[in-house]
Formats: C-alpha cells, structure tokens, sequence
C-alpha cells in the first residue's frame, strides 16, 4: 500500500494501464491524468472514453504494441507536458465531481 501516490505522479510523464479485460471506468487511468501524465492505456472497459483523443489506446494483451505506443511518447519527450496537460485538461472538463453529481441528478429527473 503507497500513501504517496501523488508523489510518485509527480515523478512520471506517463500514466500506464496495461489491463486485459474486466475494467470499469479506471480511476487510475483518470488520477494519472488528472496529475498531467501523458495516457498509454489498453483498449478496456471506459479507458477510451476517458482518454479521448489525449493519449494512445492499444488492443489489449499485446505487450509489444504497449510497449511501442510508450516508445512513441517518449520519442518526442518536449512534447509531453502538453500533452499532459491537454490529458489533465479532458478529466476537468469531462469527468469533475461537479460534473459527476450533475449527470446523476439528470438521471434520477428523468426516471
């Protein structure tokens, strides 16, 4: 168990989540993000709903196409604090807790 997590965000440029099957909406996919980490996920569960276009989705269970979308981030490496902050970007606009609670207050209405 870490309790330093936001430490070790801080440290990275790339959020990873190299999941085969059985995901939801991951919330360490959208923590990773929301620190300005550059997404390299698998193609599971929510993972392409919450990276949208701010990062690389690969097919699941395929470590050498993982493993060269991640190649690819780092080959332009100037690029990556934008594009963090793009990623950082889509989580605000896209999935806050404000949000959150407004989209569950529009279902119970409309039940």
């Amino acid at each position: 168990m870490r309790k330093d997590i936001a430490r070790l965000y801080a440290a990275a440029d790339i959020v990873v989540s190299s999941s085969a099957f059985g995901e939801g909406f991951s919330n360490a996919i959208a923590e990773g993000m929301s620190s300005g980490l550059v997404p390299v996920v698998t193609d599971v569960g929510d993972a392409r709903v919450i990276v949208g276009n701010t990062g690389r989705i690969v097919p699941p269970a395929d470590p050498y196409v993982l493993a060269a979308a991640i190649a690819q981030e780092f080959s332009s490496p100037g690029d990556l604090q934008a594009k963090g902050l793009k990623a950082r970007a889509r989580i605000v606009d896209h999935f806050s807790m404000a949000q959150c609670v407004e989209a569950h207050a529009r279902l119970y209405k409309s039940i």
